[in-house]
């Protein structure tokens, strides 16, 4: 049954010229996403995990893994539990105050996912150690778990994810189910996947790339071994960038076939994450030879931190700094407007010359010809009846604050 009319959205094959200001904007994005935003972002992680190196049971390792993951996850079980209460609490305040106090949500935030990834990554050294085979292990079973939960794309991290600084909710935590935050079991139970499951295999995953790089990339040389990965992480985040057209139309070709297009979509990320892995390694490797081998390791640590904190909110990148906790869409999932293009700074992902579809609302009846002379993405315009009663309560998901 076709929905009624006015109710789909339709992705039409863009067809038009590529000008040259539009490449230069994609030229320039794309050298702000990989030359510019890892920087700040790895000198803010590098240095606070520099700095809990120090403060945190420096001499007991098994203990500091623990610390920091009891810590991390306090925290964001909190920023969980009490997302509604926060938007609640700043509806109608000062637009600056406002301003403020999300972007102290979204450093702490920040601070949590560095503490819970520390104890995890701690954890995982001291009872598993850093062999190949446990590393080959460890990734084969995270993404055992993570592809069928399609929830893999949590493993893209920046620079090929960049999230908007202004966004309806900024306190809104993304989950599996997406369920709506309420004391009902549905959502803690949604919130515990989250934190204890997704969050958890994700630094599995990403842990196992980064270590095993360090055996395959001149294992020894730790110089080398920096550059190289830094080279190998841009180049294949660059190839990605020129890919992702031709992927997205390929992904919304196979509209129909859900099961290719979850393929497809985490054949994408698994080449994308590979990519933010090795720039990860690079920069945190170049942080941590060149500035955080000697001298006061605190004191080096503390001013990193300042320094990555002071750039990104300065380029406006306070959401942008913490890995996301879950992803913003499932595997797979079909969406006009997104799909699986990678992040972008100064390009919106709707711009004509870059997106392979122009979306427009079908508010007309067409022929057995143009429907198939186009890729239909159906979609409903009226609210369900659980999100509407959601809007009325006043949590905000889903629309635009007052601010």
């Amino acid at each position: 049954m076709k929905p009624p009319q006015g109710d789909r959205l339709r992705a039409v094959m863009y067809n038009g010229p590529v000008t040259w200001p539009c490449v230069l904007i994609q030229v320039l994005d794309a050298i702000i996403v990989l030359g510019v935003i890892p920087a700040p972002l790895l000198a803010f992680w590098a240095g606070l995990w520099a700095a809990m190196d120090v403060l945190i049971f420096p001499k007991d390792k098994e203990l500091t893994a623990w610390s920091c993951v009891a810590i991390g996850v306090t925290l964001l079980l909190l920023l969980n539990f009490f997302q509604k209460v926060f938007y609640d609490a700043t509806r109608n305040i000062n637009p600056f105050l406002y301003g403020f106090l999300w972007r102290l949500h979204a450093y702490v935030g920040t601070f949590a996912s560095v503490s819970m990834w520390r104890g995890m990554w701690e954890g995982l050294e001291f009872y598993t150690g850093k062999s190949a085979l446990s590393l080959v292990i460890g990734a084969i079973i995270a993404a055992a778990i993570l592809i069928p939960l399609r929830v893999f794309n949590g493993i893209v991290g920046s620079p090929a994810l960049v999230g908007k600084e202004v966004v309806a909710d900024p306190f809104k935590i993304h989950t599996r189910f997406q369920t709506i935050p309420s004391r009902s079991c549905k959502f803690v139970l949604d919130v515990f996947l989250n934190v204890f499951v997704i969050s958890v295999l994700t630094v599995v995953y990403f842990r196992a790339v980064y270590d095993l790089m360090e055996k395959v990339l001149y294992p020894g040389d730790k110089v080398r071994n920096l550059w190289a990965c830094m080279m190998l992480g841009n180049g294949v985040l660059v190839l990605c960038i020129v890919a992702q057209r031709y992927v997205v139309m390929a992904y919304r070709a196979l509209e129909d076939r859900v099961w290719l297009r979850i393929a497809l979509d985490d054949a994408f990320i698994l080449v994308v994450s590979f990519g933010v892995v090795n720039v990860w390694r690079g920069w945190w490797e170049f942080f941590d030879f060149y500035l955080l081998a000697s001298g006061d390791i605190l004191l080096r640590g503390s001013l990193l931190h300042l320094a990555g904190v002071s750039v990104c909110f300065l380029l406006c990148m306070a959401r942008t700094l913490s890995f996301p906790l879950s992803p913003e869409r499932l595997d797979g999932e079909l969406n006009c407007k997104t799909d699986n293009i990678m992040g972008m700074y100064l390009e919106d992902k709707e711009c004509c010359c870059f997106e392979p579809f122009h979306v427009t609302e079908d508010n007309t009846c067409m022929s057995q010809e143009d429907e198939d002379a186009r890729l239909v993405v159906t979609g409903t315009t009226e609210e369900s009846e659980e999100g509407s009663l959601h809007n009325k309560a006043g949590t905000g998901y889903g629309s635009t604050p007052g601010h």
